[in-house]
């Protein structure tokens, strides 16, 4: 799940006046089941058996039957072991957003958002509640309450939306960099607010040669939900748009003096 899932979910819980809880996983990626062979170095722990004779330790090897915390494959086997479990119990997701897991019934429906071993649940109270036994009927889980801080954003629920913001990090980045006396008032903030409309809408503008001095122009889209930009971003382009404009001046300016001398 990136930043502009989260954000829409957000927008989501809002509009339809839902409930987020997030839930931790605890030791997420040794409940995954390796499907390869895969083997490391004895540790110095575990002792060799009887039958080793005077062999060194070097040569022998054990062979996983779990993932651990460190091996590439980890995170893939976790994943799947979560998803092929959620699709079971009647879950379905798509290659588009992979880590966003929806069951609907004929009158309600609930949203579990994977971010590694953090999943954000969405819905109503008895949803969360059945979802939440759904999980820890299969993992050992940590209920953490509704959601704070995920992704590097922080969450604060209020009574007319929710508001989000990354001043704990900004305030991080400014200490380290010794501007927290001197910069105030710089902490961005944004409100999702109760709003009815929850209509995806989309923006794209360019400008042309906003950039004179290389001759490059600026394009940019931004999408909103209930009134709250949910993404976007601004580029400037990389080829400059003078160049055909004078490479045709010059061929004018070749011919011309191959012309009249």
């Amino acid at each position: 799940m990136n930043v502009i899932t989260f954000c829409y979910l957000i927008s989501l819980v809002v509009s339809e006046k839902l409930n987020m809880q997030l839930m931790d996983v605890v030791t997420a990626y040794l409940y995954g089941d390796l499907d390869t062979e895969i083997y490391m170095k004895v540790p110095d722990e575990l002792s060799l058996p009887k039958s080793s004779g005077s062999r060194p330790r070097s040569a022998f090897a054990i062979r996983l039957k779990r993932s651990l915390y460190g091996l590439k494959q980890s995170g893939r086997m976790w994943y799947t072991r979560l998803s092929d479990y959620l699709i079971g119990r009647g879950y379905v997701n798509n290659e588009l957003c992979p880590c966003v897991f929806i069951k609907t019934t004929s009158s309600r429906f609930a949203i579990v958002a994977v971010y590694v071993d953090d999943m954000n649940i969405i819905g109503t109270l008895d949803e969360l509640r059945d979802t939440a036994e759904c999980l820890k009927s299969e993992f050992e889980m940590k209920d953490l309450g509704k959601t704070r801080f995920c992704l590097g954003l922080e969450l604060e629920h209020r009574d007319s939306g929710i508001l989000i913001h990354q001043s704990a990090y900004t305030q991080k980045i400014l200490r380290r960099l010794i501007w927290i006396r001197r910069i105030t008032g710089i902490i961005s903030i944004t409100p999702y607010s109760q709003n009815p409309s929850d209509v995806l809408v989309g923006f794209a503008d360019a400008g042309y040669l906003s950039d004179p001095h290389k001759g490059c122009s600026q394009s940019g889209y931004v999408f909103t939900m209930g009134n709250t930009a949910i993404s976007w971003r601004s580029t400037k382009q990389l080829s400059s748009l003078l160049l055909p404009t004078m490479l045709r001046l010059l061929r004018f300016m070749k011919r011309f003096v191959n012309a009249y001398g």
